[in-house]
């Protein structure tokens, strides 16, 4: 058998082996991390110190390594596109009963149609007292803080078994 001959036979078995290989190297790259859930915290007003929390949130969600988490002050005025590159929208926002902190017609429909699209909505602590006598905001959050009724406990030293 001359030298030609023999590479021939082997042909299969080293195009075999170099299949193999390759699909091993394949098979050891690390699969690409699912996109990060776009989140918008809407914040800037409220009773609360909201100052103070925003950033913790923030912090939480990003620490997770699963949220890329942007934060507005400013929500009035927002519409569709303001919302569009979201997934989840966190309210730290209290608006005080006062009118001209409301987010106006175009910004509250943009934020339902967020909502009836599908995309998340956390309503995160005092939020709960927003917008009193805006049914669809009050039927979204699932339960409302409202004049008269509602209160907490003074603050106090409590212990969570989980």
């Amino acid at each position: 058998m001359n030298g030609g001959e023999a590479v021939k036979r082997r042909l299969p078995v080293i195009a075999s082996l170099i299949c193999i290989v390759g699909g091993l190297a394949y098979a050891q790259q690390p699969s690409p991390a699912p996109p990060k859930i776009a989140v918008l915290i809407v914040t800037g007003q409220s009773n609360h110190n909201w100052r103070g929390t925003t950033p913790l949130l923030r912090k939480t969600l990003e620490d997770t390594g699963k949220f890329d988490v942007r934060v507005t002050e400013e929500f009035r005025g927002a519409g569709p596109e303001t919302l569009a590159p979201y997934d989840l929208v966190v309210l730290n926002y209290f608006e005080r009963g006062r009118p001209e902190l409301r987010w106006g017609e175009k910004t509250d429909a943009a934020f339902l149609e967020f909502v009836r699209s599908g995309k998340g909505v956390v309503v995160y602590h005092f939020s709960t007292a927003a917008f009193d006598g805006w049914t669809e905001y009050e039927k979204l959050s699932g339960g409302n803080w409202r004049p008269n009724n509602g209160h907490h406990s003074a603050t106090h030293s409590f212990t969570v078994d989980i």
